[in-house]
C-alpha cells in the first residue's frame, strides 16, 4: 500500500524537473512552491506509512501538515495566475495567515489535544496507518479549504465570462483542479480509507498546472513572426481565434494587456 506513496513521490519529483527545466523563465513563484510543497506532501506521506512509532508518525505528519496548509493557496495564486486575475492583497494576506494558523496548530499534535485529540497508529497490510481524533480547532481546516475551493470557481467562472484571452480549454482544467481536489477530500471523509489519497490529489492537480502551461506556451507565437517585429520595439503583434478569443502575443503587445 505505501508503493502509491513511493509513485506519488516519485512523480512529484519529476513534476518539479520539468517545471524548472521548461518553464523557469515564464512562470509566477506560486507554481514551483506549489509543486515543492506536493513533493514535501507525497514525502511526509511515505514516511507517516514506514514510521514504527508514534512520535516518529507525529513528525511525519508535521511534514505532512507543512504542505497542505499552504498547498491550496499556492494552487489558489496558480489558477489566478491561468486566469489573468490579480488577487487582492488583503485577500491574499488573509489567506496566507489562515495557512500559518493551521500550520502552527498541526505543530502542536502531541503537545496539546486542540488540533488533535489523540493520535495512534495501525497496521494495515503491513503499512503504517496514523489515526486521529480531531480537536475542536480541526474544523478550521476544512472549512478554510472550502472558501479557497468556492474563491477558485469564483476565479475560472469569472474568467470565463469576462476574460476573452483565456481558453474555455484552460477554465475547464482549472475546474476540474477544483473537482478533483474536493471529490476526492470528501470521498476520503465518507470511505474512511487507510490510504491517504490527497497526495494523489495533488498529484493529478499539478499534472493538470502543466497541460495548461504546456497549452499557454503552445500559443506563444513569439519567435514565428519576422526578426524585424521581434526586434523592432516600436512594434507587436497578437493572435486571435476564429471566435476572437486571445491565443498569444509577443513581448512588446504584452504590455497593453
Amino acid at each position: 500500500m505505501s508503493n502509491i506513496y513511493v509513485v506519488t513521490f516519485a512523480i512529484s519529483i519529476v513534476y518539479l524537473v520539468l517545471l524548472l527545466v521548461l518553464y523557469k523563465k515564464h512562470i509566477s513563484a506560486y507554481y514551483v512552491l506549489m509543486c515543492g510543497a506536493t513533493v514535501v506532501d507525497c514525502l511526509g506521506y511515505w514516511q507517516v506509512s514506514n514510521a514504527n512509532s508514534v512520535e516518529t508518525a507525529i513528525a511525519a505528519n508535521r511534514m505532512v501538515y507543512l504542505s497542505v496548509s499552504f498547498i491550496m493557496y499556492f494552487m489558489l495564486h496558480c489558477i489566478a495566475d491561468l486566469c489573468h486575475i490579480k488577487m487582492p492583497r488583503w485577500v491574499s494576506g488573509i489567506c496566507l495567515c489562515i495557512s500559518g494558523f493551521v500550520f502552527g496548530c498541526a505543530m502542536t499534535v502531541g503537545k496539546s489535544d486542540l488540533y488533535y485529540q489523540n493520535v495512534r497508529i495501525t497496521k494495515s497490510h503491513g503499512v503504517t496507518v496514523l489515526l486521529k481524533d480531531y480537536g475542536p480547532l480541526h474544523i478550521i481546516y476544512p472549512i478554510y479549504i472550502l472558501i479557497l475551493v468556492l474563491y477558485g470557481i469564483g476565479m475560472v467562472v469569472y474568467a470565463m465570462r469576462f476574460k476573452k484571452e483565456i481558453s474555455v480549454f484552460s477554465c475547464v482544467l482549472s475546474l476540474a483542479i477544483m473537482g478533483v481536489n474536493t471529490g476526492i477530500y470528501v470521498a476520503e471523509r465518507i470511505i474512511h480509507s487507510d490510504i491517504e489519497w490527497m497526495a494523489l490529489a495533488y498529484v493529478i492537480s499539478f499534472g493538470i498546472i502543466l497541460i495548461q502551461l504546456q497549452w499557454v506556451k503552445m500559443y506563444d507565437i513569439e519567435g514565428f513572426s519576422s526578426d524585424e517585429i521581434i526586434h523592432n520595439n516600436q512594434l507587436g503583434f497578437i493572435l486571435l481565434n476564429g471566435n476572437g478569443r486571445f491565443e498569444g502575443a509577443d513581448e512588446f503587445a504584452r504590455k497593453y494587456f
